[in-house]
């Protein structure tokens, strides 16, 4: 009996310690868990001292260029004045002529007249002008078609001209002699 009570007792105490040993290595666990809360919590508060450094630094980093580019304003307006002013004097006479004829202007047989809005095409690569015998201002290649509803006895203005089959509105006046031009069909 004696025997069996002992081995219940060990028994008890054997399972109870198997308890202690889980009990103390959750313990164990929970206090690692806590430096490691404590250590994270000290890094993160460097972080973020770290951060509210780098933003002042920014700031005054924006304060600096924005010093600077008024300075350099400043100094490229200073760098337009001249160093020495040289004043020169023009000394002009004006001549009255006592000229009873009026000033001789040209006949102009350019005379533009208006038409219903056509489509037309070059006949052959054509330069285009910024205005009636003007400035050169573009070249067409052949078979570029466009739009007009102007035209004099030698010219023709373009009011729109197609790019790859769309058409768009002229912005700038354009003129092409009319020798280069056939009047496309309707089909």
């Amino acid at each position: 009996m004696r025997f069996l009570l002992i081995l219940i007792f060990v028994v008890i105490n054997y399972l109870n310690a198997d308890e202690i040993q889980r009990i103390e290595s959750i313990v164990k666990d929970i206090s690692e868990l806590r430096a490691e809360y404590t250590a994270s919590q000290k890094e993160l508060l460097i972080e973020k001292n770290k951060n509210k450094s780098l933003n002042k630094e920014i700031h005054s980093l924006k304060l600096k260029l924005k010093h600077n580019k008024a300075q350099t304003k400043t100094k490229n307006v200073l760098k337009c004045v001249p160093e020495k002013i040289i004043v020169t004097k023009v000394v002009t006479k004006t001549i009255v002529e006592d000229n009873k004829f009026p000033k001789l202007q040209m006949k102009s047989d350019e005379n533009i007249e208006t038409f219903k809005a056509s489509t037309f095409r070059l006949k052959n690569e054509a330069l285009v002008y910024d205005a009636i015998a003007g400035n050169e201002i573009y070249k067409w290649v052949a078979k570029t078609s466009f739009t007009s509803n102007q035209q004099t006895k030698k010219w023709i203005k373009v009011t729109g001209y197609f790019t790859k089959k769309v058409w768009a509105k002229a912005v700038e006046e354009m003129w092409i002699e009319k020798e280069n031009i056939i009047k496309k069909d309707k089909k």
